[in-house]
């Protein structure tokens, strides 16, 4: 059964995307007024989607003066892909000891479905699945207060989504990408750790050097 979204979640969902695809840069002030114009939506749901982007750190709600795109730093985006890096190894490790066929297979669809979506040359679609396969194998470890920290570090990094005008380059890296999505999988499948370190790092920063 498809789950309907709310308006506050469709507001929510096209902030994030216009920050991915560089229509809103680090430090941008929101506009409401052009938000109500492009969606067509009353005020108090674009509130309540903004206030929630800013607790889950994707916005800044400066007081008196609005909401704005959080600021990062090359610095601190390397920062948190370190932590980022170093947990998803602690979790693929976790995972190759408990994973069941019906996971892989899970995971596997959705590499597939990732692929169609970029022969489709579909931006959103390829988001949206790359973010469910990460997910997935979060869901697989079970650890609940990892998951939370897991999702509160990616939102952090939100604004380093590869976006890029050049259609081409911008899907060739997807492919690379996704190639990446198979290994892990098959190294889930074979219980496989080793060189495991060199593909998470290679996978997480290669959006940092595009």
């Amino acid at each position: 059964m498809v789950k309907i979204k709310s308006v506050r979640e469709q507001v929510y969902e096209h902030v994030v995307h216009m920050i991915r695809t560089n229509e809103l840069d680090y430090g941008d002030k929101i506009n409401i007024a052009e938000l109500q114009e492009q969606l067509g939506v009353s005020r108090p749901p674009i509130n309540e989607a903004l206030i929630q982007l800013a607790a889950d750190g994707i916005l800044d709600n400066v007081p008196r003066k609005g909401f704005f795109v959080k600021q990062m730093t090359k610095q601190q985006t390397y920062e948190v892909f370190e932590i980022i890096s170093a947990l998803d190894i602690y979790i693929l490790e976790k995972i190759m000891k408990t994973a069941k066929d019906k996971d892989i297979d899970t995971l596997r669809i959705i590499v597939s479905e990732i692929d169609d979506a970029i022969e489709r040359e579909n931006f959103d679609d390829y988001q949206e699945l790359q973010d469910r396969f990460h997910h997935t194998y979060l869901d697989i470890c079970g650890n609940q207060m990892l998951i939370g920290l897991m999702d509160d570090l990616r939102r952090n990094v939100i604004r380093t989504t590869v976006f890029s005008e050049d259609s081409e380059s911008m899907f060739n890296y997807f492919r690379e990408a996704n190639k990446d999505h198979e290994e892990i999988v098959e190294r889930i499948e074979k219980k496989n750790a080793e060189g495991l370190t060199e593909l998470i790092l290679k996978h997480n920063y290669r959006k940092l050097k595009m």
